[in-house]
């Protein structure tokens, strides 16, 4: 269902609209419209109205903490590496006011529903590959399509350096038939990964000359 664009007097979550609140403007130049809100637990908050609509906020903060508490004692991991993982997922695919917004949720990747429950995420989290001692950049979450979701069918536990080579902005280069990206090339001839992309890029050179040493 359509919403109007006057929101005052609608109840989202426990947030009822009072009234329209300043419009959010941010050091690019978007604008966001957000609304004066209250709480059923009686605070007020300012909240963007695309997050209203979403779902994405639904309390001034006292739900969130509540599900904190009761996740801590449901499966005492609030506070572990994983957790973290899954909410930092979490806030790039839904929460448009974190910085890494627009290469997640604001080109339409998202976490699957079966996810948003965290034991879940934690157990095929567990099913799959992450180790809870794992040293740190050994169990980095990786989409294995890289304008694909979060859910478990494209969804794969990698060291940072495999992470690294799949992510939407690495630049691949074929030579000899064979086509590896430019951390990949770097490591198979040698040459320092910016002194390699340098040669690429700025100084326009080909693959056979870039690559030599």
């Amino acid at each position: 269902m359509k919403l109007p664009k006057d929101l005052t007097g609608m109840k989202f979550g426990r947030l009822t609209v009072l009234c329209r609140a300043e419009d959010r403007v941010y050091k690019d130049g978007r604008k966001r419209i957000a609304w004066n809100c209250r709480c059923d637990c009686g605070n007020t908050k300012e909240v963007l109205g695309e997050n209203l609509k979403s779902g994405y906020t639904k309390s001034c903060g006292c739900l969130q903490k509540e599900k904190a508490a009761m996740a801590q004692l449901k499966h005492g991991e609030a506070d572990s590496r994983l957790y973290n993982v899954w909410s930092a997922i979490k806030r790039r695919c839904f929460n448009s006011t974190v910085p890494e917004y627009h290469r997640y949720g604001g080109r339409g990747i998202t976490m699957c529903n079966e996810w948003l429950d965290y034991e879940v995420f934690s157990n095929w989290a567990r099913a799959n590959g992450y180790r809870d001692d794992a040293p740190r950049g050994e169990c980095t979450i990786d989409r294995i399509d890289n304008n694909g979701d979060y859910c478990p069918d494209n969804c794969r536990w990698v060291n940072q350096q495999d992470q690294m080579n799949n992510v939407s902005y690495n630049h691949y280069v074929t030579y000899n038939g064979e086509n590896h990206t430019v951390a990949e090339w770097s490591r198979i001839y040698n040459i320092p990964y910016t002194r390699l992309l340098q040669r690429l890029n700025r100084y326009k050179m080909t693959p056979e000359k870039a690559l030599s040493k």
